[in-house]
């Protein structure tokens, strides 16, 4: 799916939706990479795993009694995310 695309089916601006694109890419939450002028964002699902143990380690804290808890970051990763960017829309930098 295409920026463009997706913009279309959120009733969004190209611009805002690459922007907020930008927002989750500088969080770690997707990476990207390029074929031609295109730039494809995906879910970093390493980056995801690593930011959702450390949530439950804050969550549960040191001393936390029993397990841990359920990891449902693989049902998030695996529901499949990929973005075409037209990357034409770029000012300057990164």
């Amino acid at each position: 799916m295409t920026v463009n695309e997706l913009a279309n089916s959120l009733r969004m601006s190209q611009p805002r939706v690459s922007w907020h694109l930008r927002m989750l890419r500088l969080g770690g939450v997707i990476k990207q990479r390029r074929e031609g002028r295109e730039v494809y964002c995906s879910l970093d699902r390493d980056q995801i795993r690593t930011m959702h143990r450390r949530l439950m380690g804050l969550i549960e804290g040191p001393g936390a009694a029993g397990g841990r808890a359920p990891d449902h970051t693989d049902a998030v990763a695996d529901a499949g995310f990929e973005i075409g960017c037209n990357s034409s829309h770029r000012r300057g930098g990164s």
